[in-house]
Parts: C-alpha cells; structure tokens; sequence
C-alpha cells in the first residue's frame, strides 16, 4: 500500500510538468509559412505613379503577369520594354498555358487612356481573361 502511494505522488510530480513540445511545432510551422510565403509579397514592375481609387482591392497570391504603362505611354511586360505586336506575342504565349495568369495593368496617373484601351483590348483579344487595373487606396 505504501509503495503504491508512493508511486501516485512520482506520477503527479511528472505530470505537473509544462509540455513544450507542440508549442515549439507551431512556432516552427509559423516560421516556416513566413519564410515561405514572403518571397511572393513583392512584384517586381516599372515604377509608375498608380492613380487613387476608394474601392481598390487586393489581388491576392495567384499566378500574375505585370504591364506596367508610363506617363510617356511607354509599354513594359515584367521588366521589358515592348511595343504592342511583342506584347501580343508574349501575351499569346501565356493565353495557351493550362492555367493562365492574372494580368495586372499598372497604367501611370498620367499616362493617356487611349494606351491603356489599346493594352486591354489586346488582353482580351488574346483570350486572357482575368485582368486588373492597379490603383492605389
């Protein structure tokens, strides 16, 4: 009988212990996702002076394809300079994938919109259909 109590109090004084160990595992889980999912936070485009919008929304983590268009209506796709046939081309070439991209205009606040009608009439063309003006809040 005394040895059993003795026991009880050993098992009593293991268990009133803290377990660490699935709080180290969410820690890491957190750290991992950050670190996974920072590297997508940024797109990489022309600078350009996006005009003001009030019901701007966020786009959200997808597949996206960014065409960025100066104030002196100069085209760029990602970090290239194109003309509107070339970007046509590479647009075709995006418009056949399984899973298209998202096409993000980034027009300058004083860029013409005669340019901007011209690059969204060429997405649509091509059979792209998720397209986005970005502005700014």
């Amino acid at each position: 009988m005394r040895s059993h109590a003795f026991y009880r109090r050993r098992q009593e004084r293991r268990a009133s212990g803290l377990n660490l160990t699935p709080l180290v595992d969410v820690m890491f889980h957190l750290m991992i996702f950050i670190l996974v999912t920072a590297q997508y936070s940024s797109v990489y485009s022309m600078k350009v002076d996006l005009p003001k919008a009030e019901t701007a929304q966020h786009v959200g983590e997808r597949k996206i394809v960014v065409v960025a268009l100066t104030d002196d209506e100069k085209i760029f796709f990602e970090k290239d300079k194109v003309d509107l046939t070339k970007l046509e081309e590479r647009l075709k070439e995006l418009a056949v994938l399984e899973e298209p991209p998202q096409v993000i205009l980034r027009a300058d606040a004083k860029s013409t919109t005669g340019i901007l009608v011209q690059v969204m009439d060429l997405v649509q063309k091509v059979g792209l259909r998720k397209v986005s003006l970005q502005t700014e809040k």
